[in-house]
């Protein structure tokens, strides 16, 4: 490869020798979001381009219904098509109407990149996706045995596809943690888990984060530990109150993410929604049966979480269902390992009870994981610029003024939109304690169905 003038080395984890530009370039991240607050991890990734590297960064939230005139004028270097804004293609006519809301960007020459992930779900819109807006680079959280699989489609001569973790730890999150472990919290619980239920679309992969919880939770009270477990969305940490709960733990649970069921364009979840509506208490072995009979496990579509390496930075030691966990975490080395079918769960239990290998597992955790630096948004930032810019890093651009008063309005409207729902949220939650949560929901719900959002 022919080393540019403009360009400097950055040598991968993998080896791979690529270049990224010596100077700033235009980067514009096409992002979606009207809650607030989101969880930091979300929050640390989207904002990471801006916080991570010296590069302009033009954040553009399709929740607008507007795009800024300047904005579009101005000089674009790369656009990042970021998960927050392609998650909501699970919403398929939400999703069409915020791509044409940012169609323009699909004119544009500079190359684009896009970050899904569950790209299990919902792929042939990804694909569709590739194609309308021209997409150059991938950056999957799959594994390349598994894009065949999950983009079967795609030219993959055209588009080049790299793997990315889901997530990294950023400066800002490791500040916070030590803040608030500044604070000496008790670590008084035993065992503490979060995990979202999750439909029998996505296959028996997907249902372990779930299983296991409420499994450990009731061996777990037998033997007179602390534990707080759940499985309801509605005690889901955001922001600091995460990093408060995993430093209150002395070790929490995990599996891969991900799912082994390819539900290309939905109608896996629709019609198991469906079944689950006249059959609610099936289990799952009925509904793969009776909705997509023996396709659990036509993908393994697996990766670590940001949640375990923020585990890694709390020091909380860490219980997780065998598996790769992308080549970064080793069983009893950085966690104690519980086989898939729950076989040795008796004897990870008396492990908690003794209490006499944590210690020694969380500080390796930090160790190769934190204090390394290996797997921190500014390596992955540098890492995105340099596969993109492979062949040669873009030229020194000047800012025009309307390149300015471009940067100056997408600066203004992304920080008037997070202060609308911040105070949007801020009066919603009094509502939904005096109304209740599910009927607020119906009502936003009903409201979103006359807009033509959802069904």
């Amino acid at each position: 490869m022919r080393v540019l003038s403009h360009a400097r080395c950055h040598i991968l984890l993998s080896g791979e020798r690529l270049y990224e530009s010596a100077w700033p370039v235009n980067i514009l991240v096409v992002y979606f979001n009207r809650h607030h607050p989101i969880r930091a991890s979300a929050e640390d990734h989207l904002y990471c381009f801006q916080r991570a590297s010296e590069h302009r960064c033009y954040y553009l939230n399709a929740a607008l219904p507007w795009v800024p005139a300047f904005v579009k004028r101005s000089h674009f270097d790369l656009v990042v098509f970021h998960n927050i804004f392609l998650w909501w293609r699970y919403e398929p006519k939400l999703f069409r109407r915020l791509c044409d809301r940012v169609k323009w960007t699909a004119d544009l020459s500079c190359p684009k990149a896009m970050l899904p992930q569950d790209e299990h779900l919902q792929g042939d819109i990804l694909e569709e996706f590739i194609e309308r807006f021209r997409v150059t680079h991938v950056l999957s959280c799959a594994d390349s045995t598994q894009w065949p699989l999950l983009y079967p489609s795609t030219d993959r001569e055209r588009v080049l596809f790299s793997t990315v973790l889901p997530g990294y730890l950023s400066t800002r999150t490791l500040e916070r943690i030590s803040r608030i472990g500044a604070q000496d919290i008790a670590r008084d619980l035993n065992i503490g888990y979060r995990a979202v239920r999750l439909g029998p679309s996505l296959g028996s992969h997907a249902l372990l984060k779930v299983t296991i919880g409420e499994e450990i939770a009731r061996r777990a009270a037998d033997l007179g530990l602390a534990t707080d477990i759940s499985s309801n969305i509605y005690d889901t940490f955001l922001g600091d109150k995460w990093f408060e709960f995993l430093l209150r733990c002395k070790y929490t649970v995990g599996v891969e993410g991900g799912a082994s069921v390819r539900d290309a364009d939905g109608s896996v979840l629709e019609a198991a929604t469906e079944y689950m509506k006249l059959h609610p208490r099936a289990d799952f072995e009925e509904v793969e049966a009776a909705v997509f009979p023996g396709r659990d496990g036509e993908i393994a579509y697996h990766a670590i979480s940001p949640r375990h390496l923020e585990c890694c930075a709390t020091r909380t030691c860490q219980i997780l269902v065998e598996g790769e966990y992308s080549g970064i975490l080793t069983p009893n080395v950085h966690y104690i390992p519980l086989k898939r079918d729950l076989s040795n769960l008796d004897e990870v239990l008396q492990a908690v009870v003794r209490d006499d290998l944590r210690t020694s597992l969380a500080e390796q955790a930090f160790k190769d994981i934190v204090a390394s630096e290996r797997y921190t948004y500014e390596s992955f930032v540098k890492t995105v610029i340099a596969r993109v810019f492979s062949n040669g890093a873009p030229g020194p651009h000047t800012q025009t003024g309307t390149d300015r008063i471009g940067y100056s309005e997408a600066r203004f409207y992304d920080w008037l939109l997070w202060a609308f729902w911040a105070t949007a949220w801020a009066i919603r939650r009094p509502i939904e304690r005096a109304f209740g949560r599910e009927r607020v929901r119906g009502w936003v719900n009903a409201v979103r169905r006359r807009r033509g959002e959802i069904q």
